[in-house]
């Protein structure tokens, strides 16, 4: 039927089809646009709730952690004061009689240069690390055996590693001391 419309009205009904087409088209991008930016604002204030609520328990366990990290540095800090506190105080003074007859054993071919002392659980379980040169493999067993006749040490290990050389030797040796 269109067809049969003289050309004046058939500009006319297809300019009136297309205003009606482009103002359906906009009320359809308006609706759109007015329930998008419904839709962002509801998203917004949902997002602004959880966002204040993950701030305050951050915030919560931030408090939370400072406070435990406090109490086991503070719980740390007496355990080692303790622990420095028996070492210092309460076996000073075997510790240096160990050391003393450790140095004197030595003889002119062996030279000490380091001592570690290794605390264990309980007192009778202390060991030390006595490090050192010897000029030779004969004075190196010489000064272990001597090193077994002390009242303190209870047991001499000399690793067999320390005897591969026979010359200029550079020793470890652990000592099992006991302390009363």
């Amino acid at each position: 039927m269109f067809g049969l419309l003289p050309k004046k009205y058939k500009k006319e009904v297809l300019l009136e089809y297309r205003l009606r087409l482009s103002v359906a088209a906009l009320g359809l991008l308006f609706l759109t646009l007015c329930l998008s930016v419904v839709f962002f604002a509801v998203s917004a204030a949902i997002l602004e709730g959880k966002e204040e609520t993950v701030l305050n328990e951050k915030k919560t366990i931030e408090s939370s952690l400072a406070a435990k990290n406090s109490e086991e540095l503070l719980k740390t800090a007496r355990e080692t004061k303790v622990l420095i506190d028996v070492i210092m105080n309460n076996r000073k003074e075997e510790l240096s009689a160990v050391i003393e007859d450790v140095v004197g054993y030595k003889q002119g071919l062996i030279s000490v240069s380091g001592f570690t002392l290794l605390r264990g659980n309980s007192d009778d379980n202390s060991s030390l690390f006595i490090e050192g040169f010897a000029t030779n493999r004969g004075a190196l067993i010489d000064f272990a055996d001597r090193l077994e006749q002390s009242d303190y040490i209870e047991n001499v290990d000399v690793p067999i590693s320390n005897f591969a050389e026979e010359r200029d030797i550079d020793f470890s040796i652990k000592l099992s001391i006991k302390l009363q």
